[in-house]
């Protein structure tokens, strides 16, 4: 609202300037109104938020179906990195996320699930993909990405312990699941055993 009223000022002084400087031509004022009302339809689109706002809570679902139990770990670097002392929920190194439970829409999928958590964390997700015929493959979460470790590192996601065939936004989580994002050494063979 305040936008709205600085763009209408904005314009108002703009015109005033014209009508003194004797430059009334009906073009003139017919542009700026042109400019205040694209300017005033962006403002009105375009939602622009600080860090903070952005971050601030995981977003609510409508009607949830259900809950299942999230986190994100990188476990398997204890001892051989410090890619982080404390983990964004407060949790111990290793542990991006420990685990939390998460209410869930009919329909969410595994990616949903990861950026809902990861916007309320603040915590940074890159993916590619996302084409009609294409899985999102997630290729970073918090700074730590595909082979940093190795040409066999990177993230996998395990639902109820069991890694899927399908990408992340293809997998329909279910109420009761577990799903964990993990990072791995060796295309994880070395979560196998956990």
């Amino acid at each position: 609202m305040l936008v709205t009223i600085g763009i209408l000022a904005a314009a108002l002084i703009l015109s005033l300037i014209l009508i003194l400087c004797k430059k009334r031509s009906p073009k003139n004022f017919i542009a700026i109104a042109i400019v205040a009302g694209v300017l005033i339809l962006a403002a009105w689109l375009i939602r622009i938020e600080t860090p903070e706002e952005y971050y601030k809570a995981v977003p609510t679902v409508e009607n949830p179906v259900g809950t299942v139990t999230f986190s994100i770990r990188c476990d398997v670097l204890k001892g051989i990195s410090d890619v982080s002392e404390m983990g964004a929920d407060g949790s111990e190194m290793g542990a991006y996320v420990s685990e939390i439970t998460v209410d869930i829409a009919e329909g969410d999928t595994v990616y949903d699930l990861l950026m809902r958590v990861s916007k309320a964390y603040g915590i940074p997700v890159v993916h590619a993909g996302a084409e009609a015929d294409k899985s999102i493959y997630i290729s970073g979460i918090g700074g730590l990405y595909e082979f940093d470790y190795g040409d066999l590192s990177g993230w996998v996601y395990l639902v109820n312990g069991e890694r899927p065939s399908v990408g992340v936004d293809h997998y329909a989580v279910q109420n009761g699941d577990r799903v964990e994002f993990a990072y791995t050494l060796n295309l994880g063979k070395d979560l196998e055993a956990e």
